[in-house]
């Protein structure tokens, strides 16, 4: 124990005051608050959307109105005002109502009834499409019904439209694991957390891999080899490897907090760097292993967005990739982030086997050289 703490405060002060610390430090503290704010700034702002509304067509004014607020939000104003405010780029695009509207849709001549006037710029036009196209359909889905009815011959011609019973539309929440409620923005903001947490989980483990070449090269060292029959391997290896990993777990902190992350983030760093230490210890023992290391860590790097959820499911996509995808350390640290305890149980797991198969190779190559 006095070894361990030695080596240990002993490695991690020359790991604290290496330059490469505190750049990776600034990085990330630099990354995370701008994928802060400019989530923030891209979530929080509504796209502006013009829309000319005449005399006589208060109901399907109150019909968009009720459809307002994020991420698209209405404005009344004239035909002048909306299309300059398109032109300009100010606002995305414009809904425009004709003067007659309320005749026209007595009569039920509904084509070419809404204009959409767009700019080289709009982008949430389909959006806006789809919403008046759904408050056309509130304000006029019962005279389609009565029309129906009557055309069926179910009704006589004494039949009045607003003696349908007023039947609720069905209505769809969405809400997540714990019960809180899941609409577009909290959608779009779990997005970019789950990119913010992706990125730091392949950082980190590019961390960690250095980290192992750096430890098999200090197991090649005089000082090491002399100690390492009165120590063993993995005691001999242990406090320099925590040494590598209290730096990797601050700075993972440090960008979780950065992006407004909360404690389970920060929590889940725990065994996931667990796991990856244990994987150190096995991959430093191998020196045709760890040699090798620095050319691989790039592609390790790259899998973590390829095979991990950090865009898109790749188990979803390849059914026949599920099994490593879901066992994958980032993917387990991903979904501990979200709640899911099981996972962080298997990072647990992994790092128990990571760790045996250790012990187990340096049983195994002491017996060889006593051989």
């Amino acid at each position: 124990m006095r070894y361990f703490l030695l080596s240990l405060r002993l490695s991690l002060r020359e790991r604290l005051r290496s330059g490469r610390f505190w750049c990776a430090l600034a990085l990330i503290l630099a990354a995370g608050i701008a994928v802060r704010w400019t989530g923030q700034a891209e979530i929080g702002s509504a796209v502006q959307v013009g829309a000319v509304i005449p005399s006589g067509a208060e109901a399907f004014r109150d019909a968009l109105e009720s459809r307002s607020g994020q991420p698209v939000c209405f404005i009344f104003t004239d035909e002048a005002e909306a299309r300059k405010k398109v032109a300009s780029g100010q606002w995305d695009c414009a809904l425009l109502l004709p003067d007659n509207f309320a005749e026209r849709l007595e009569a039920g001549r509904q084509n070419g009834l809404i204009t959409l006037v767009t700019g080289p710029g709009s982008t949430v036009y389909p959006l806006v499409r789809e919403a008046a196209a759904a408050a056309l359909l509130k304000i006029t889905s019962g005279q389609m019904a009565a029309d129906y009815l009557l055309s069926s011959g179910i009704a006589d011609g004494t039949f009045d439209a607003a003696a349908l019973p007023q039947i609720h539309t069905v209505q769809i929440n969405m809400e997540t694991l714990d019960g809180q409620p899941l609409d577009q923005l909290t959608l779009a903001g779990k997005s970019l957390s789950r990119v913010l947490r992706g990125s730091l989980a392949a950082a980190l483990l590019v961390w960690a891999l250095f980290a192992a070449v750096d430890l098999g090269r200090w197991r090649q060292t005089g000082s090491a080899l002399r100690m390492r029959p009165c120590l063993g391997g993995v005691p001999l290896a242990l406090p320099r490897l925590t040494a590598a990993l209290i730096p990797a777990f601050l700075l993972g902190a440090a960008g979780i907090a950065a992006g407004g992350e909360g404690w389970r983030s920060a929590l889940a760093l725990v065994p996931y760097l667990a796991a990856l230490g244990a994987l150190d210890l096995l991959l430093s023992a191998l020196k045709p292993v760890w040699e090798a290391l620095p050319a691989v860590i790039p592609f390790a790097a790259a899998s973590v967005f390829v095979l991990s959820p950090v865009f898109v499911d790749a188990a979803l996509l390849f059914p026949p990739l599920a099994p490593i995808c879901r066992w994958m350390p980032v993917t387990l640290y991903l979904y501990g982030c979200e709640g899911y305890w099981g996972a962080l149980c298997r990072l647990i797991g992994i790092t128990a086997v990571f760790a045996l198969a250790a012990i187990l190779l340096e049983s195994l190559q002491n017996k060889r050289k006593t051989a």
